[in-house]
């Protein structure tokens, strides 16, 4: 017998947002500004929240035993630890791009325009529209770095080009804010429930630091949902880092980031009051996204909706 007594889908939505953008002005070399917001080179600041090896990034991109880059493919001679975007010295087998020679530059524009980051617009407002995920920047696969596959496809750290500690997350390398199997470009598949489902963000205050969302709470006749939240840049492993267990069923939710900077990625899963049913499913092979175990509900997935029950 098929039920229905709670939800057995979920929905998820991505959220970028920044809270505030600097000046229109060109960056020539990375200490022009890229460190405003990225820290110096040497430290382990990360607008994402990721964590580097030995907490710097120039060990990540520059140490054997991680992205093990030369150093002519970065930097030019004499620029004092202060690399040049859009050019370096390069090898015999490499010729020097500078930064963009993995972060390509209309990818790497449109991603920060996406997170709402005007610095590029007054000079680029005719970019062309960057490559696909699929196609590997310049730098990539050549023998004077590691970092060899834009997909990243392949889930574990210190490979294709990914050398953060603790995720697996590499480079939204075309700009629009899917990463890795997550962009279809790659033959993946974007996170997506088990049954489609609206989950959307309509409103933003930045006064009072809240976002309106609405949710579908008309399917599987669902008693109440909980809703959970966790760091866009860890949504292809499932870290939910908060939680809300009393969202009801009205449609509607306001939600607080007081104190958050980070891109978030949210999700709403719905219950009868004693069980919690699906979180959707994922990738090409429709796996389960893993409970988060943050509420008192325990996860059921017997009587799901959106399939027939065993």
């Amino acid at each position: 017998m098929r039920t229905a007594s709670f939800a057995a889908v979920a929905a998820l939505v991505m959220v970028i947002f920044v809270l505030s953008s600097p000046g229109a002005e060109a960056y020539d070399r990375y200490n022009d500004g890229c460190n405003n917001c990225h820290g110096a080179f040497t430290d382990d600041t990360s607008t994402k929240g990721s964590v580097f090896p030995s907490d710097n990034k120039h060990v990540m991109h520059r140490a054997s035993s991680n992205m093990n880059t030369d150093c002519s493919l970065c930097h030019t001679s004499s620029d004092n630890r202060d690399p040049f975007i859009g050019s370096s010295d390069g090898t015999n087998d490499t010729p020097g791009m500078g930064c963009i020679g993995c972060h390509v530059a209309p990818g790497l524009r449109a991603h920060h325009a996406d997170a709402n980051v005007a610095i590029c617009a007054p000079c680029h407002q005719s970019d062309p529209t960057p490559d696909p995920e699929n196609v590997n920047p310049p730098y990539y696969g050549s023998v004077d770095t590691d970092a060899n596959n834009a997909c990243n496809l392949v889930a574990t750290a210190g490979t294709n080009e990914n050398w953060t500690v603790g995720d697996t997350l590499g480079l939204d390398n075309d700009g629009d804010g899917l990463y890795d199997g997550n962009d279809p470009d790659c033959g993946g598949s974007v996170e997506t429930p088990g049954e489609t489902l609206d989950i959307l963000v309509v409103g933003h205050d930045t006064a009072g630091q809240t976002l309106s969302i609405t949710y579908d709470n008309t399917t599987c006749a669902t008693t109440a949902n909980n809703f959970y939240f966790g760091l866009l840049s860890q949504v292809s492993t499932h870290n939910y880092t908060g939680q809300d267990c009393s969202l009801g069923n009205t449609g509607s939710y306001t939600f607080n980031y007081t104190g958050i900077t980070d891109s978030l990625f949210f999700l709403i899963a719905g219950h009868d009051m004693l069980t919690e049913g699906s979180y959707g499913t994922f990738g090409a092979a429709s796996a389960e996204r893993p409970e988060a175990g943050l509420c008192v509900q325990t996860q059921n997935l017997t009587d799901r909706c959106d399939t027939a029950a065993p």
